[in-house]
């Protein structure tokens, strides 16, 4: 009978000190619960690719469109002399040829300096240039579509430099 008592009293007396344990870690918990926050960014280089993803999306809808040879868009990946990393570059096809036909003619010895540069084909087809932005114009007030791909690239730019000031 003793040791029913002893066991008795001893399970007592365990649960109570449990209980009381128990209750004070509740409070603890609840009276000092931490929260944290996280909030974030997307990174410059979700804008650059949102910005050429637009930029593609527009060209093509824009080539579809286009009646003009010489003012299709032409793109093909393209890597720096001394760099394997290809970079789409796009180029009215105005332009290209222009750069062929300078490069040609210095090959050729009918040119004594390397005109096949970026800075004087532009130069030489300004005319060219001003007709090309006018036939963009054109068939972007003529279709809702390339309108509507043409604010995306707008707002997609906007965007980018907008994060890239936030540097």
């Amino acid at each position: 009978m003793k040791t029913s008592a002893y066991y008795s009293m001893l399970i007592l007396c365990l649960s109570i000190f449990l209980s009381a344990d128990i209750n004070a870690m509740q409070q603890q918990s609840s009276d000092a619960i931490e929260r944290i926050t996280v909030t974030g960014q997307r990174s410059e280089h979700h804008y650059k690719r949102q910005l050429e993803l637009a930029q593609m999306d527009f060209i093509e809808s824009y080539n579809a469109l286009n009646t003009i040879s010489n003012f299709s868009i032409d793109c093909h990946p393209r890597a720096n002399i001394g760099s394997h990393i290809k970079k789409m570059e796009c180029l009215p096809r105005y332009f290209n040829r222009e750069l062929g036909y300078q490069a040609q003619a210095f090959m050729q010895g009918a040119s004594s300096r390397n005109n096949s540069n970026a800075e004087y084909v532009s130069f030489i087809t300004q005319n060219k240039k001003l007709k090309f932005e006018k036939h963009i114009a054109k068939l972007s007030q003529e279709s809702a579509e390339l309108q509507r791909k043409l604010e995306k690239v707008g707002q997609a730019k906007l965007a980018y430099e907008q994060r890239a000031q936030q540097k």
